[in-house]
């Protein structure tokens, strides 16, 4: 069996002679097959050139995506420190607000303290005049 290509040109010249093509309608059709064969050799380095642009592309998409990946990991880092500050912010605060409570009491018990002081030494006072009332001679009652 004869290879088909040769085979199917060889149709084709019969073809042709068969319906009485001239030498001109041969030349249109070198012409036209020359032309087909200019267009397919565009569209094939068009293809290269597409399938290249397509790799880089890919090559890219893989590089973002792994970049993706490293700056998502990155986020839940910082999401789980923010949550540890945000606790420990916390505790600062209650403990900031425990502090003003103490402080609070502490100058409750300085003004309590001072105001015992003074009734201290008012007592003090008042028994040193009792006492000078009570040891001096009294003239006349009795």
């Amino acid at each position: 069996m004869p290879p088909l290509l040769p085979r199917l040109l060889r149709l084709k010249h019969e073809q042709g002679r068969a319906a009485g093509l001239d030498a001109g309608a041969t030349e249109a059709s070198h012409a036209l097959q020359a032309h087909h064969h200019d267009a397919i050799r565009d569209l094939k380095a068009q293809l290269r050139m597409l399938s290249d642009e397509l790799e880089q592309k890919g090559v890219a998409n893989e590089e973002l995506a792994a970049q993706d990946a490293a700056q998502r990991q990155q986020i839940n880092a910082l999401n789980s420190k923010l949550r540890q500050y945000t606790v420990a912010a916390d505790d600062a605060r209650a403990l900031r607000d425990e502090l003003d409570v103490w402080k609070s009491k502490a100058e409750h018990n300085e003004r309590n303290q001072q105001e015992l002081r003074r009734y201290r030494e008012k007592l003090e006072d008042y028994e040193y005049a009792c006492r000078l009332v009570l040891c001096t001679p009294t003239t006349g009652h009795t």
